[in-house]
Formats: structure tokens, C-alpha cells, sequence
């Protein structure tokens, strides 16, 4: 198995797991300042 390209694999999901939590999360939090 080639293990460095599973590690750019788990790296890239892990980065865009956190790019679609803290994205929506910084919104609300925006909306919430706002009001």
C-alpha cells in the first residue's frame, strides 16, 4: 500500500472537515454578533 498517499488522504479529509465546521460556525457566530 502506498502510505504516503493514504496520509495526503487522511491529511485532505481532516482539513476539509475543519474548513466545513469552522466556516458555517464563524457565520453564525457573525449573525449572532450582529443582532
Amino acid at each position: 500500500m502506498a502510505w504516503p498517499w493514504v496520509a495526503g488522504v487522511v491529511a485532505g479529509c481532516l482539513l476539509l472537515a475543519t474548513v466545513a465546521t469552522v466556516l458555517p460556525a464563524r457565520a453564525a457566530l457573525r449573525r449572532m454578533r450582529r443582532a
